[in-house]
Order: structure tokens, then sequence, then C-alpha cells
């Protein structure tokens, strides 16, 4: 079985522990703008460092002068091409109590899930700051 069959394989099978393990790291209230968050910003980190190690990368946390990144690879595939994903596991603070109402995050800044029929939201969820770049 490929690489890529394997994954779709596991998505397709582990589902409702996907979206559970998603919504656990989602729940954390990772609003980096807020010194008060700082600990859980850390917690973000540790959780995605943990994840991604448990799924086979070489994660590792690196600290900044502000909050730590994750650096994470997995070289598996030799001749392959290099993927690039960025992306961010902090959140900014909401704008307004409606909006923390609308994404999903309490008015205190903990981040809560409001759920849809067949969707759930929450603060921190998508972002149109993520970038995926392929090399090779």
């Amino acid at each position: 079985m490929s690489d890529s069959a394997a994954v779709q394989n596991h998505l397709a099978h582990h589902p409702d522990e996907l979206v559970s393990q998603l919504c656990e790291w989602l729940a954390i209230p990772s609003v980096s703008a807020v010194s008060g968050h700082n600990a859980d910003c850390r917690r973000a980190a540790e959780w995605a460092r943990a994840f991604l190690a448990d799924a086979g990368f070489d994660a590792q946390l690196v600290e900044t002068k502000g909050h730590p990144i994750i650096e994470a690879s997995w070289l598996g595939a030799r001749g392959a091409p290099t993927v690039l994903v960025y992306g961010h596991y902090d959140v900014q603070p909401p704008r307004s109590a409606r909006s923390l109402d609308d994404a999903g995050v309490r008015a205190d800044g903990a981040a809560g899930q409001a759920l849809r029929p067949g969707r759930r939201t929450t603060r921190g969820s998508s972002s149109r700051t993520c970038s995926r770049r392929r090399r090779g």
C-alpha cells in the first residue's frame, strides 16, 4: 500500500478519533496577543508537536523571543518532492463579543466549539494566512 493510500485509509477508518483530537487542540485558547494566554500558547504548541511526533514526524519545539515554533520533518520518501507547510497555532483576540459567539470562543477568551449541523467551528480552526508551497 502506498503512503498516500495508507493515509487515506487511516482517515476513512478513524474519523471520530481524528475530529476529537482536532477539537481537543482547538479548545486550547492560544490567544498570542494576550499575555494571560502565554501558557495556553505553549500548551497548544506542545500539543501540536506531540501530535506530529505520534504521526511519525521528527518534531521539536524551537524557542524564540516570543512563543515557540514547531519544526517537524519526515524524510521517509527518498527522491520525492519537498513539501513545506507553514501555518500557525495561535489566534488573535476577537474584535467584539459577537464575534466571540460566532467563532466559538467564550467571552472570557477561552475557546469553545460552535456546533452546527455537519460542522464544528471555533476560533483558529481556519485561517487565510496559512499557505502551502511545493518545491522540487
